[in-house]
């Protein structure tokens, strides 16, 4: 048996070991070229960018025969290659500061990602693809450009059709008809997220009345079909939250619609009404299943939300202006103690008293001074170590931080020092736990080893005084989480292996932002620990006598992948060859504009143009999205205004020196695809304040680049 448990743990350390190598080394690439970035030209960059792609393609194809032992490998680089694909059009976005609109790019990324979903059945791909169509969709919807002003039918349509495919979608997984488990959580949770999307509005709208009722509906029938069947609890989870969300939704909506603070006054009873009519309701589940406790938190929660704003308001009224320690005094004493102390009553009054007395007293305590804040630390532990849900002992102790870190927070104490308490704390629990209760030790090891892990990684980024001590707690960390990882394998302790990784990657990926670390010394440091962590790791895998049976999809469908990657390469070069076309043939053109300073989603630091053809009066309204060419003239400042416009596909008519295309967004609004000016980072707000005109090229076909902004 030893023997057996023995080549596990191994498989498993060389499993992770090989991720986690080759994750550095992507990392270091990508910091190397991130440091010299500003430094490359038009050409290098692009160069570079399609290089990396290939590299992970190519690697990918080369493990098949070198590791095709660890068929993962191969696998894991042939996404990574697709991640790649997406940074490159972003990239290319960047570079001409032409339709790089977030839309267009996740839709381009969209396309190869769920062909090789298709034709894989790789999970990862089936996530990816999911995700990227529908980020592509929201910027559809609301363009990063910020011009968008649709009518309020056209985006119903369109979450419309977005709750069907993704119900339809989660119904055929559920057959098995499709086979992937995290898509069907996807499917679920985006059904639930656009049919909330659809309840928003006026409480009393006839159309919201109606959708709400479908909904209402809906999740009911999904909710009680997913128990019979057995699915997964964690559909039960999802639907929960959704219900919590719409709830409170609704009770906003209801104080919106009424219009008075007075409303306060009745619904201080809705919380015993709703909890009256769960306590019998409640009797119907025979058992303790998830479905019943899900269903006890959505009434416990909504409850308290609506009964903790409620008497609120109601003192409000009444008092005027109340200390926030006497609004904590009472929740204390008439809510959370009796809830401890009665443990015979019915857990769902319990559990809404409790939760509306955390709702009251943790924000009246928070800015009260040190010693309040700790002396309800003591209430909190007495709940943690009273209360019998485990579920709300989880969301006691995390109460208890929130109010741990305030009590420090509010005497000014430094970052560095409230770290190193919650640290400690936590290590004090973690090292303690078995003296306590046995009941309570793996609620308590879960807490503290993740509060104390979130603690030190937000420690990594401070200290920015004295590099000597940031160096020794950023290495101190990395060596923690990464110790952490091969004790968990060692140990098969789930838990702390799903943390310490996360830990380990967010490390990774966060440093990325860490000025006070130079991305050059983060590319050469992560490049040598990647590289050593994967010879070391080949060099024991070479000595196990595994060989997995199972094969590669890379090696098994080498043909159609590298068609797919044959259309990245073409779509990269068509828009590179578009680009440049415009770039040697265009005209130039002087506009006018008007700034304003956001950040992309993948691309850096940008400016959003405003241009004086942005905004047209019209007399006849476009449809939404629909083409419309802008025909141009020169006025004697050398700069471009409107003169005349058509619409879709009609002949340009009437003199103009210039014809540009762009797309009607509503309301008068008309984007060309050149809104997103890319700069380097930490410079939007000088762009804005000084930046008057823009200089772009405009091709025969309207199509436009941005070339640049000046005073």
């Amino acid at each position: 048996m030893e023997k057996v448990d023995s080549s596990i743990i191994k498989e498993r350390f060389i499993q992770v070991g090989y991720v986690m190598g080759l994750s550095l080394i992507l990392a270091a690439i990508i910091y190397f070229f991130a440091a010299n970035w500003p430094g490359f030209d038009k050409w290098t960059k692009i160069s570079l960018s399609i290089a990396l792609m290939v590299l992970f393609y190519g690697t990918s194809y080369l493990f098949t025969t070198w590791l095709k032992r660890r068929p993962f490998l191969s696998e894991w680089l042939m996404f990574t290659g697709c991640l790649t694909f997406g940074v490159t059009v972003a990239i290319l976005g960047q570079i001409y500061n032409s339709h790089a609109d977030s839309f267009q790019l996740f839709l381009v990324w969209a396309i190869p990602a769920l062909l090789f979903s298709i034709f894989t059945k790789y999970q990862p791909f089936y996530i990816l693809s999911h995700v990227l169509l529908h980020v592509a969709l929201w910027f559809w919807m609301f363009p990063s450009s910020s011009f968008f002003g649709a009518d309020e039918g056209w985006y119903r349509s369109l979450l419309i059709i977005v709750a069907v495919v993704n119900v339809s979608l989660f119904l055929i997984i559920q057959k098995g008809w499709l086979q992937s488990k995290a898509l069907s959580f996807l499917s679920l949770a985006a059904f639930h997220g656009a049919m909330l999307g659809l309840t928003l509005g006026e409480l009393f709208e006839p159309f919201i009345v109606f959708v709400s009722v479908i909904y209402i509906a809906a999740a009911a029938f999904l909710f009680w079909y997913s128990n019979r069947q057995g699915w997964s609890k964690w559909f039960t989870v999802i639907s929960g939250l959704a219900a919590t969300f719409f709830l409170i939704w609704k009770f906003i909506a209801f104080l919106l619609y009424i219009g008075s603070e007075s409303i306060f006054y009745l619904t201080i009873y809705f919380p015993f009404i709703i909890v009256g009519i769960a306590v019998v309701l409640i009797r119907k589940f025979k058992e303790n299943t998830m479905a019943k406790r899900v269903f006890i938190g959505v009434i416990a929660i909504v409850s308290a939300f609506i009964g903790a704003s409620s008497f609120i308001g109601i003192v409000m009224l009444i008092v005027g202006e109340m200390e926030p320690i006497m609004f904590a005094l009472f929740a204390t004493a008439f809510l959370i103690v009796p809830a401890v102390l009665k443990p015979q009553w019915d857990s769902v009054i319990r559990y809404t008293m409790l939760l509306t007395g955390y709702f009251i007293t943790i924000p009246s305590v928070l800015f009260e001074g040190m010693w309040i804040s700790l002396l309800f630390l003591l209430v909190l532990g007495f709940v943690f170590l009273k209360v019998t849900s485990q579920i709300f002992k989880y969301i006691t102790y995390l109460a208890g931080m929130i109010v741990f870190v305030a009590a420090f927070s509010v005497e000014n104490i430094s970052p560095e020092t409230v770290s190193m308490a919650v640290i400690a704390l936590n290590l004090v629990i973690l090292f303690g736990r078995t003296y306590l209760l046995k009941n309570l030790q793996h609620i308590l090891y879960h807490n503290s080893v993740i509060y104390s892990l979130l603690a030190f990684f937000v420690w990594t980024f401070l200290n920015e005084q004295s590099y000597a001590l940031y160096f020794v707690v950023n290495v101190l960390y990395f060596v923690t989480v990464t110790v952490l990882l091969f004790v968990a394998i060692r140990k098969e302790a789930t838990f702390l292996f799903i943390v310490s990784f996360v830990g380990w990657l967010a490390y990774v990926g966060y440093k990325y932002y860490d000025l006070l670390w130079s991305l050059l010394h983060k590319s050469i440091t992560f490049m040598l620990v990647g590289v050593l962590i994967f010879a070391i790791v080949n060099w024991v895998d070479k000595r196990t006598a595994f060989n997995s049976e199972v094969r590669s999809f890379v090696a098994i469908r080498k043909g159609i992948l590298l068609v797919i990657i044959s259309i990245q390469l073409v779509i990269i070069g068509v828009q590179v060859t578009k680009s440049e076309r415009v770039l040697a043939n265009g005209e130039t053109v002087t506009l006018q504009l008007e700034p304003l300073d956001p950040r992309s989603l993948l691309q850096g630091d940008y400016v959003i143009l405003r241009f004086t053809i942005s905004r047209l009066e019209l007399k006849e309204e476009p449809s939404y999205n629909e083409k419309i060419k802008v025909g141009l003239v020169q006025n004697k400042q050398g700069v471009y205004e409107y003169h005349t416009h058509v619409v879709g596909d009609e002949k340009e008519s009437g003199a103009a020196d210039v014809w540009i295309t762009g797309r009607y967004k509503g309301n008068g609004n008309v984007e060309y695809g050149i809104e997103n000016y890319f700069i380097e980072e930490g410079t939007g707000r000088e762009v804005e304040e000084n930046a008057r005109y823009a200089k772009i090229k405009v091709g025969k076909n309207g199509d436009a680049l941005l070339i640049e902004v000046y005073e």
